[in-house]
């Protein structure tokens, strides 16, 4: 049955072009992503295709192959050399727009960035970085929308796709938080912002460390805090509930940790709380896990434990944060 096929003869970029068709491929800028093509050679060789009765527009940025073109086998030839009007055809020879975007683009940047740096529309900058992908100059951050971000070659910033972004713009500056957190000032589902979150995880932009109660937080790393693409406008989601929040547990928690260890009736004395008041406090910040007795014996001092020192930390942010 294979023999009976019908074959071919197509050039380099005809041939590359039908094999992306056949892939399922039908924008003639994803064709350019798929063959590393100029825009405008696609556009050539998926016209060529069309005369040939191989592809067929099927609407007006979208083609697809016709039957035969499904089924033919295909006999590749290499590019021309010359083509009518003199260019070469096949062969990609930078200018003076591709000098020019290749000296601005000193850190990975969007369509829209390079455009306003260039002073020209985003479709001109749209075909100069298909060119520029042609020839190995630049890498996409996304091949579904390559105007996203963009980096020279050589330049090893990791890219971020678009949920990426928005997820690790939103994660605070100075403070971990949770999941729900960051998905909630996302705008995202859990699942949306999980799958996100894993990812900035495994480029070493966030970490995940545990909170109060061994609850999961995600936090910055300082690659994420100085990344290109992170938006510093981004409203960013909210620190974690605390277990604890009153200015009175807060004076408690900071003279433990101004004295080391502390007995009741000293914390009483200091912060001139009734005995038996402090004593139930400091019972309830047991409870809590937040403070610990150094000893077995009736009288013996309090310290702060790990958690407790993590929730005095954070209500000290907090409280400066609200004067």
């Amino acid at each position: 049955m294979q023999d009976t096929l019908e074959q071919v003869v197509l050039t380099a970029s005809q041939a590359a072009c039908l094999h992306a068709l056949r892939d399922g491929l039908d924008l003639k800028s994803r064709i350019a992503v798929k063959t590393r093509r100029d825009l405008k050679m696609v556009a050539a060789a998926l016209e060529d295709l069309g005369r040939l009765r191989l592809a067929r527009r099927s609407a007006r940025y979208r083609w697809s192959t016709t039957r035969l073109g499904r089924d033919c086998k295909v006999e590749e030839t290499p590019d021309p050399a010359r083509r009518r009007g003199g260019k070469g055809y096949g062969r990609l020879v930078p200018g003076a727009g591709v000098a020019r975007l290749l000296a601005v683009l000193d850190r990975p940047m969007s369509g829209a960035d390079l455009a306003r740096r260039l002073g020209v529309s985003q479709q001109r900058v749209h075909q100069l970085v298909f060119k520029l992908y042609a020839l190995g100059l630049v890498r996409l951050g996304d091949e579904e929308r390559p105007l996203h971000v963009v980096a020279r070659a050589d330049d090893p910033t990791v890219l971020l796709l678009r949920d990426e972004v928005r997820v690790l713009s939103v994660v605070p500056d100075d403070f971990p938080t949770t999941l729900s957190r960051i998905r909630m000032a996302a705008g995202y589902p859990v699942k949306r912002a999980e799958a996100a979150l894993a990812n900035l995880w495994a480029e070493g932009l966030v970490e995940f460390v545990l909170g109060h109660g061994g609850k999961g937080l995600y936090r910055l790393t300082t690659a994420g805090l100085t990344h290109s693409q992170r938006d510093p406008t981004a409203d960013r989601a909210e620190p974690p509930p605390l277990k604890v929040k009153s200015d009175r547990v807060l004076a408690v928690l900071s003279h433990i940790a101004g004295a080391g260890e502390v007995r009741i009736m000293d914390l009483a004395h200091a912060l001139q709380i009734p005995h038996k008041s402090t004593n139930a406090l400091m019972q309830y910040l047991k409870r809590k896990s937040l403070v610990r007795k150094t000893g077995s014996e009736l009288k013996a001092p309090y310290v702060l434990t790990d958690e407790g020192r993590v929730t005095l930390k954070e209500l000290m942010r907090r409280t400066r944060g609200q004067s």
